[in-house]
């Protein structure tokens, strides 16, 4: 409720809106907020549901599923994807998820966020365990890689976001 007030009050005064969010959330959360928002940046980690449940510990089914209901009534809707060595880097694995982001409405455009290892500290302070080990963000070639693999699926791309 909160959320929802807050960017009425702000699209009331003029201000331009966005929320960047996962998507796991019941549809009836972010539904409310829609009508209030110029822009919902949606991040969607992976296609393969056994892949995406190994790695964030959750079922990819209601992002996917909210995903495509989000783009039917979101006035402009950006994927954007945590490009993670050893999970989601591969040409393959990104124009899966280029190639489900171009079949929905309202989506034109696909943000590719190179991993980095900014976190690990404070994971750190937080006395927890940081999983990622020694993995080192993605190399900008590769990145480019995959930012042209996106736009072969008539995506508009770009590195970062």
């Amino acid at each position: 409720e909160f959320t929802t007030a807050l960017l009425k009050a702000a699209k009331e005064s003029g201000v331009s809106t966005a929320i960047e969010s996962t998507g796991h959330a019941s549809f009836e959360i972010i539904q409310m907020l829609l009508p209030y928002l110029d822009l919902y940046l949606l991040d969607i980690k992976h296609i393969n549901p056994d892949k995406h449940k190994e790695f964030t510990g959750v079922s990819n089914r209601l992002i996917l599923e909210n995903a495509v209901k989000i783009a039917r009534e979101a006035k402009k809707l950006i994927i954007r994807v945590p490009v993670v060595p050893n999970f989601n880097d591969t040409p393959d694995e990104i124009a899966d998820i280029a190639g489900f982001a171009s079949s929905l409405p309202n989506v034109n455009e696909i943000h590719l966020l190179p991993y980095h290892r900014l976190g690990r500290d404070k994971y750190t302070g937080l006395g927890r365990e940081y999983r990622m080990g020694d993995i080192m963000p993605p190399p900008n070639d590769k990145m480019q890689e995959l930012c042209n693999t996106a736009e072969k699926l008539g995506l508009k791309a770009q590195i970062g976001g």
